[in-house]
């Protein structure tokens, strides 16, 4: 596979001898100095494109402003766009390769700036016997911007090939490596650039990959777990203040529910008084953070409503503009929580209990091996799963699925925050077939949770004498109350053919092969 190499330059110089290198391997050159080149690295907050292999840059110079959407690993480039200004949503790129490529990975989330850098140096574009360019190189000089002041970087020689001609860059490398002798160098400017800043890719990880320790007491390995899930809810609290897009508030959430599932799974284990305290705290801040999330989700919706009623029509616009005033009210309130003695007491006291690791996580239960504790809990809890899921049919209320819905995360939960307690292929398929449960679950939660709404919001408009919006809003019950039933039909199908085998039996039977073959 094609990628691009890197040369560190000793020094600040370097383009007399490259251009030696390059007479030397027989190549003739262009030479063209590089303006002062501004470029500016792009992501979401939770390294989406960085952990799928892509970087985005933009680059403003004398050409203007453009986008360059790159393969991590090789360094070439995927497609290069002039823009006027850099996109910020998934639905502010433009139509083409770089939207289709990047929307599925970005969904809700913001593009945000990563690091900004200044570049000048020289390029080298390389012909062969017909004048025709067969490889670029480029003599690169950067300054990170890094807050306090310019940060200075080592000087490098970027080669670039060009597809289908491979015989130059055969001749041009060992020039670099013997006549030059230069180092050849891993990794691209990024990841120099954020060390310079004191950063680096991934460093924020909204699960977490906390391995087991071999014979590592349950309670010290939900300790770190505890200390990890505080971290993310820290983390996210100035994008959720800022709204900057609508994934800090779901992540900060899901790391609440992952800390109350677990100081809720180990209350027999971690029994002292104050962890009870902090389930009923981590209680009182998931409630205060649900309405903007639900809210959030209902809003997102009315795309489908419209296509429903068969556009946008002033009725449609009314229920929109009230869904919003409400979540005005409830975003106020939320924030005004996030700002609150209670919230900051809930973080000093809970981050006092995790740093101090002494026998409150060792003794009795606590010190009871954290494999061993881990699948007991599994097992029990997927019993649980089990039993609730039987007794579901066409006549359950809808708090019977959502109770099933709760089970299903917890013993989710379970698996994820303590990877290698359990076999890793029954492990997986537990996983899958739990995520599959979830997201039908999901989606009946959904559509109850909407209906409940919009059955309140009929029932306003219609006091208001707005017997047109209410009407509006009767329609929209109909078809989110058909959208429930047909989720507890598919789920309570899906349900049936998972247990015919178990759920769980199948991953049992694939972790037992595993055993087998590896004996």
């Amino acid at each position: 596979m094609q990628k691009a190499y890197h040369f560190a330059l000793p020094g600040q110089s370097g383009s007399e001898a490259l251009g030696t290198a390059l007479r030397h391997a027989g190549f003739a050159f262009r030479r063209h100095p590089i303006s002062l080149l501004q470029r500016v690295y792009y992501d979401t907050f939770d390294w989406r494109l960085y952990a799928a292999g892509l970087l985005l840059l933009s680059e403003e110079g004398g050409e203007g402003l453009r986008l360059r959407l790159r393969e991590r690993n090789s360094g070439l480039d995927v497609v290069v766009i002039d823009v006027v200004d850099v996109p910020r949503f998934a639905e502010n790129l433009p139509q083409g390769v770089m939207r289709k490529r990047l929307a599925p990975l970005i969904e809700e989330r913001r593009l945000l700036p990563l690091v900004s850098l200044e570049n000048r140096g020289d390029e080298f574009r390389v012909l062969d016997g017909q004048s025709k360019i067969v490889m670029r190189a480029a003599i690169e000089r950067y300054r990170v911007d890094g807050g306090d002041g310019r940060v200075r970087l080592r000087s490098r020689i970027a080669v670039v090939p060009v597809r289908g001609f491979a015989e130059p860059l055969a001749k041009v490398l060992p020039a670099l490596e013997h006549d030059l002798q230069l180092k050849q160098i891993d990794g691209g400017v990024l990841e120099e650039a954020l060390d310079a800043i004191g950063r680096r890719p991934l460093d924020y990880r909204a699960r977490p990959d906390l391995r087991l320790k071999r014979g590592e007491p349950i309670g010290e390995a939900a300790r770190r777990v505890f200390v990890h899930l505080l971290d993310v809810v820290e983390a996210n609290e100035d994008g959720v203040r800022q709204e900057t897009d609508a994934g800090f508030l779901h992540d900060l959430r899901v790391a609440v529910r992952r800390t109350r599932s677990l100081l809720s799974e180990l209350k027999r284990i971690l029994s002292a008084p104050h962890f009870g305290h902090y389930r009923a705290e981590f209680a009182w801040l998931s409630r205060l953070t649900g309405p903007v999330r639900d809210l959030d989700v209902h809003l997102a919706a009315f795309h489908r409503y419209e296509r429903w009623l068969g556009g946008s029509g002033p009725e449609l616009e009314s229920l929109r503009a009230a869904l919003r005033k409400r979540r005005t009210g409830e975003r106020r309130a939320m924030l005004e929580g996030l700002a609150s003695p209670q919230y900051r007491s809930l973080k000093k006291g809970w981050r006092s209990v995790l740093d101090e690791a002494d026998e409150r996580w060792r003794s009795g239960d606590a010190g009871v091996p954290a494999d061993e504790t881990v699948r007991e809990l599994v097992q029990r809890r997927h019993e649980r799963v089990l039993a609730r899921g039987r007794k579901l049919d066409r006549d359950s209320e809808d708090e019977d699925f959502h109770s099933l819905r709760k089970q299903v995360k917890k013993l989710r939960y379970l698996i994820e925050l303590f990877p290698g307690a359990m076999h890793a292929g029954e492990a997986r398929a537990m996983l899958d077939d739990l995520k599959s449960m979830q997201k039908l679950l999901g989606r009946h939660h959904d559509f109850s949770v909407k209906l409940s709404v919009m059955r309140e919001l009929k029932k306003s408009f219609r006091e208001q004498g707005r017997g047109d919006v209410a009407a509006a809003a009767k329609s929209l019950c109909e078809r989110l109350q058909d959208g429930k039933r047909e989720a507890e039909q598919e789920f309570i199908r899906l349900f049936d053919r998972m247990a015919a085998d178990g759920v769980g039996k199948k991953a049992r039977r694939r972790a037992g092969k595993i055993r087998e073959s590896s004996q």
